[in-house]
């Protein structure tokens, strides 16, 4: 298998903060088992011992472990691993493979068990649930150092480094999905095998390095965890204060008995703790909104994601009732939402973040181009969620009306007004392709026009998709596109399309994409515009993600927090608690035969280790 790419090395946190108690109890555990590494290292036998197995190669095991604990490991007792199909797996792969024990030898830990042991402890830095990996029951095994408990240990660790790698691959709330179909994705997403990653935890080098590869290769990921340990190491500095009650949407100038909690509530904020707008001001109205007031509103606004106008509305009062909690949990929502992207979004990629309404192009480490964005209005019409690759432009687009935006919006305004679609370059064909005047169409039944007509714009400056659109043909038959309302990006909710999206700066990404992936490299975005279609192919095609991030670590470290306009939050914070099961569950299942374990194309696990290269 190609080595994975090396990150920075694993973060840590002080772990003696609350937690966030109605997600999962991280915290308590944490408490509990991250002892630290000195006694982490006392527990495991390894502190100040000679390194058992120099470099901790796979020759150098296999030479230095005492044959009878290989040979006790290599005949597998199921009951080690647990009953569900990964332990099953597991019995398989042992059964068939002499790479094994890499964690442990007959007197003791290995250097890679605390490697291991310190990045599992570790998971709850970046928003994983660590109870199912059995901690506390691997350190007892390897405190009692008995021939039973090293084979104990040993069949533990290798399902708990496994179980973690797949964390960092799939996301923690894909954990419940069945064994096959994890298998699937993982080598459809990741274009890697399972025997992939049990060949990398036995032989890899630096294990450390090895592990943190495994998570998304993202500056975002990284800066968010970084986050997460900020606010899980301080109190929570709106802790006692009373909610704001609902009530009217505020402006300066309004009187209001809730602005004295507004006021409080705003110094317990970092972004607004020293905002002078909150300094006290003797014999003023403590009643009374004012600009100074709403100033300060204007900066939470900011730093919130919310629009900022100032106004103290109902979504501004939801965002200043959030706890210290609430926002951890949006940080971690955010960081499973990076691990459900693929962990390599491409050299060059464009990334769209839906509640964001921002669009990024990022060339390597830099972001080349962000602009503004309109994406689709919740419900129906909202923007799917995936990744695809951008193949080509379009400068001067026809716009082809869909029969759904043509039976509910077009056709209606043509009947109100008959010169609608003539004034607006709109033509009409029949069902045979043959042109028609909308004078011999009968508008009157909108489903029936939708259903026998094609109606399209012609390129133009009144065209829907503006100058250019920019392709990546899928199933949702959505793109970016320029717009001729430009006006819509002076919005601060931009949900306003009907699943496409539109993007502010259109000229700069086209002569972005012209100048360094056309073969027009000395053209300009203005020497294609005209009155007829004009396409334009990448010479590599580009991968683009739309993806749905409500928690984003800007450059200076602060996190913005967008409005969750797809709902879609929740349910993956759902997810993720169906999903942190205790250690324990796996051997609550109904024991199952253990068979042989195979690949998804049948073939047998630890074949010469599978190290054969499947990489697209």
């Amino acid at each position: 298998m190609a080595s994975l790419p090396p990150d920075s090395p694993p973060r840590s946190v002080d772990d003696s903060s609350p937690a966030r108690a109605e997600r999962h109890p991280i915290r308590s555990f944490v408490v509990e088992t991250a002892t630290g590494i000195g006694v982490l290292a006392l527990v495991l036998g390894i502190a100040g011992a000679p390194e058992a197995v120099s470099g901790n190669r796979l020759a150098d095991v296999s030479s230095a472990r005492p044959r009878s604990l290989a040979e006790a490991v290599n005949a597998p007792e199921p009951a080690l691993f647990g009953s569900d199909a990964l332990g099953r797996f597991l019995v398989g792969a042992f059964g068939r493979s002499d790479t094994w024990p890499v964690w442990t030898t007959d007197s003791g830990a290995l250097q890679r068990a605390g490697d291991l042991m310190s990045a599992l402890q570790a998971a709850p830095n970046e928003g994983l649930d660590p109870r199912i990996y059995g901690l506390p029951v691997i350190e007892a095994a390897l405190a009692t150092r008995t021939p039973e408990s090293l084979r104990k240990a040993e069949a533990l660790l290798t399902r708990a480094a496994l179980m973690f790698s797949l964390d960092r691959l799939l996301g923690q709330s894909r954990r419940n999905l069945p064994w096959d179909q994890k298998v699937a994705l993982l080598k459809s997403e990741e274009h890697l095998r399972v025997e992939d990653l049990l060949a990398g935890l036995a032989t890899a080098d630096d294990l450390r390095s090895w592990l943190t590869s495994l998570a998304p290769v993202s500056t975002q990921y990284n800066a968010l965890a970084d986050a997460l340990a900020r606010y899980r190491s301080v109190s929570d500095p709106a802790s006692g204060l009373a909610l704001i009650p609902d009530g009217p949407a505020l402006r300066a100038g309004d009187r209001d008995p809730r602005i004295p909690l507004v006021r409080a509530r705003l110094l317990a904020q970092p972004a607004t703790a020293t905002h002078p707008g909150l300094a006290a001001t003797e014999g003023s109205d403590t009643a009374l909104y004012d600009e100074a007031l709403a100033d300060a509103v204007r900066t939470f606004q900011s730093a919130e994601g919310l629009g900022t106008d100032g106004i103290l509305g109902p979504q501004t009062v939801a965002s200043l009732n959030r706890g210290l909690g609430q926002k951890i949990a949006r940080v971690e929502t955010a960081l499973e939402r990076w691990r459900l992207l693929p962990r390599q979004l491409g050299p060059v990629h464009i990334l769209v973040n839906i509640p964001q309404f921002e669009l990024f192009l990022e060339d390597g480490n830099t972001t080349a181009l962000r602009m503004k964005v309109a994406v689709g209005s919740p419900g129906r019409h909202a923007t799917p969620l995936f990744s695809d690759t951008l193949r080509y432009m379009e400068f001067n687009p026809y716009w082809n009306v869909p029969p759904s935006i043509a039976r509910a919006e077009t056709v209606p305004k043509q009947r109100n007004d008959p010169d609608y679609m003539a004034k607006r370059g709109y033509t009409v064909t029949n069902a045979s392709g043959d042109r028609v005047s909308p004078d011999e169409v009968d508008w009157s039944d909108a489903a029936d026009v939708a259903r026998n007509y094609r109606i399209r714009q012609n390129p133009g400056p009144g065209n829907a998709l503006g100058s250019v659109k920019f392709m990546f043909p899928n199933r949702y038959s959505v793109y970016l596109h320029d717009t001729n309302a430009p006006g819509v990006f002076q919005r601060d909710n931009r949900a306003v399309s009907h699943g496409c999206i539109r993007v502010s700066e259109p000229k700069a990404l086209a002569d972005y994409l012209l100048a360094h992936n056309t073969a027009y490299s000395s053209r300009t975005f203005e020497s294609f515009l005209g009155s007829s279609p004009r396409r334009v192919d990448l010479a590599t095609p580009v991968p683009i993600h739309l993806v749905y991030i409500t928690a984003w670590a800007e450059a200076h470290g602060d996190v913005r927090f967008f409005r969750d306009i797809y709902n879609q939050d929740t349910g993956l914070m759902s997810r993720m608690d169906e999903n942190a099961h205790d250690f324990s569950t796996p051997w609550k299942e109904a024991a199952g035969p253990v068979t042989e374990a195979r690949t998804a194309l049948g073939e047998p696990l630890f074949a010469l280790l599978s190290l054969r290269e499947e990489r697209p």
